[in-house]
């Protein structure tokens, strides 16, 4: 099927063209949002970025999940937009580049499908999917996936180069792209068994076969060489970025990672063909047992999907290809080493193509066989009834050129407004935390994170001129934020934060600045005293203290303030915002010696140093004075 296109099947590049001028759809929502929590503290204002630190140190000590590739585009365009234009909110600007590489990725994937002989409506309904699909929004309108969008351009452009290039160097284009989307994203490695599998002759030629007269694209035996090797090598350096934020896998062992994987892997493909639960963040309780029913239903659902899918394509060989590439893709986000995050719309992004290809392949074996039940025909069986339908006449093709055309762009069409309503969520953190957390009420990170955008509205209202005109509403964001924090606290996945003291901390902090005294002096004691898994970071043990001593020095309660700063200083003998209230304790305690000692122990050069400074001169000076 297709080996033969005739002139009205083959793809035309104004299909291209109409879907590139529909891609912009995904921005309409955010094109004007600003940064949003994780682009700008932990992205675009990292010291690679802005300057402060020189490139090569993202191989020495990589900072937080950017990538080299990925630090340099940021690094240009703080360097354009910000210092050379003076744009301090070049957010849509990054916005901008993010479609342009996603167009990009889509570009590659058109020629891709060309060289597949996918035909054009399969063709056109495959890139358009993959362009306009609300899955595709995390991608283009969160700044922080930039590495994403680079990744998707760099990695299908080495498939591209792979299936299209004619001249001898065709086998160096790709090798470079792929090493270029490595340094985008480690999880581009999805794509290398891709690489390697079409780098063999007999898998390229039943996966893309061959016109009359036409000869395949020539294969060299060291390119699989070079991808098993260079590629890794390359990777290792940039994967050493996710460095510290790796956590167990879920139900605690590989065996129930992959046993979890089955139902995430479900709920990815049932997100691909009903969008309606997309969430920033996602709550998966781990499947512990392989006799679990979920685990059950998960896996057939699997398997029946793959078996329907490859039964009803008439390539069936390109349709487990595209099954290959499909899990493949999803490889490097397997939890078998697993981070806080389990599942996310992104993860699937380089492998939702294949899954898009799977579809339309299946969907034109079902119509072929249907047009072919229409039709007089001898013999019988699945070639004869895919000889039927090619063999129908010309009027009868006409009319079904028109219907599929009308079909598959109403399909795309649909996209398009579903991806443009979806990137409304990215307007701000208020509305994507919010939906976040009706779509995945259970999540913890969806809590967590909508809490902090409450508690910091209210903060913000609060330092704002006018601020007294505002205290019922400053009242309602911190009770809404504890309402979520409290929630995040007792989530069940709770156990996937990297540190779970982060819910008790914010959770205290808004009831002290509520009034609850007491409510926060209890929570804190929880967080000191209860034993989590994995443990508090050593960070938030010792602020949970510091701040614990505060609140009983506030209550008057000196003593138990002494007890609290002790053990933070056994936890962090250097800390100078302990020693600092070691020093208040004292003068509360009336031992202005003991005063004067903790006080000069307050390092130069923190910011408690010009405070404990000023006590020191105040309990040296003249008594009385």
């Amino acid at each position: 099927m297709n080996e033969e296109l005739t002139g009205h099947e083959q793809p035309r590049t104004r299909d291209l063209v109409v879907l590139l001028v529909l891609c912009p759809a995904l921005l309409a929502g955010c094109l004007t949002a600003p940064f949003l929590p994780y682009d700008d503290r932990v992205h675009v204002a990292a010291p690679v970025v802005t300057g402060a630190a020189p490139l090569h140190q993202l191989f020495l000590n990589p900072f937080g999940s950017i990538f080299p590739l990925t630090a340099l585009t940021y690094r240009l365009e703080n360097l354009v937009y910000h210092e050379l234009l003076g744009i301090n909110q070049w957010a849509p600007l990054a916005r901008v580049g993010n479609l342009l590489l996603h167009a990009l990725a889509g570009a590659a994937l058109w020629h891709i499908c060309k060289a597949l002989r996918l035909g054009r409506y399969a063709t056109v309904f495959v890139t358009g999917a993959f362009l306009l699909h609300p899955l595709a929004c995390e991608s283009v309108c969160w700044v922080s996936e930039r590495k994403n969008v680079l990744a998707a351009a760099f990695g299908f452009g080495a498939v591209a180069a792979l299936l299209t290039v004619r001249w001898r160097w065709r086998c160096v284009a790709a090798s470079v792209l792929c090493v270029l989307a490595l340094l985008s994203k480690p999880s581009a490695l999805g794509l290398l068994p891709v690489l390697v599998a079409l780098s063999f002759r007999p898998v390229l030629a039943r996966v893309m076969p061959a016109r009359d007269g036409e000869e395949l694209p020539p294969t060299r035996w060291w390119l699989p060489v070079l991808f098993v090797l260079l590629a890794p090598t390359l990777a290792i350096l940039t994967v050493r970025a996710s460095a510290g934020q790796t956590m167990p896998p879920p139900g605690g062992s590989v065996f129930t990672a992959l046993l979890t994987d089955a139902e995430i892997f479900r709920r990815y493909i049932q997100n691909a063909v009903c969008p309606a639960e997309l969430s920033a963040f996602y709550e998966v309780a781990p499947i512990l047992s392989p006799l679990d029913a979920r685990f059950l239903a998960n896996f057939a659902v699997l398997a029946a999907l793959l078996a329907f899918t490859v039964g009803a394509s008439c390539r069936r060989a390109l349709s487990l290809f595209c099954w290959f590439w499909f899990y493949s893709g999803l490889g490097p986000v397997m939890n078998l080493i697993a981070t806080s995050l389990l599942m996310q719309d992104r993860y699937v992004y380089l492998a939702l193509p294949a899954f898009w290809v799977i579809v339309a392949l299946a969907a034109e074996g079902l119509w072929e066989r249907l047009r072919a039940c229409r039709q007089p025909r001898e013999g019988s069986g699945r070639d004869a009834r895919c000889t039927a339908g090619e063999d129908a006449g010309a009027t009868t093709r006409g009319r079904d050129a028109r219907a599929t055309t009308v079909c598959v762009w109403s399909v795309l069409v649909v996209l398009a407004a579903l991806g443009a309503w979806r990137s409304g969520v990215w307007d701000n953190a208020y509305v994507l935390f919010r939906d976040a957390v009706r779509k995945q009420p259970r999540s913890v990170l969806a809590n967590l994170c909508f809490g902090n955008t409450l508690a910091t509205l209210a903060d913000n209202l609060e330092a704002a001129p006018g601020s007294q005109d505002r205290l019922a509403e400053i009242r309602q964001h911190r009770h809404g934020a504890e309402y979520y924090y409290q929630h995040a606290c007792v989530a069940r996945d709770f156990k996937r934060l990297p540190s779970p003291g982060m819910p008790y901390l914010n959770l205290a902090l808004v009831q002290e600045k509520s009034g609850q005294l007491d409510d926060a002096a209890a929570t804190l004691q929880t967080m000191t005293t209860r034993r989590f898994d994995p443990p508090v970071v050593l960070e938030d043990a010792v602020t949970a203290h510091q701040r614990l001593a505060a609140i009983r020095l506030r209550q008057d309660r000196p003593s138990d303030a002494l007890t609290e700063i002790d053990q933070a200083l056994v936890l962090a003998p250097d800390a100078a915002k302990s020693w600092l209230l070691a020093g208040q304790i004292f003068e509360a305690l009336r031992r202005p010696a003991d005063a004067l000692t903790a006080y000069g122990k307050v390092k130069p050069g923190t910011p408690e140093r010009a405070a404990a400074a000023g006590a020191i001169r105040r309990l040296s000076g003249p008594p009385g004075r």
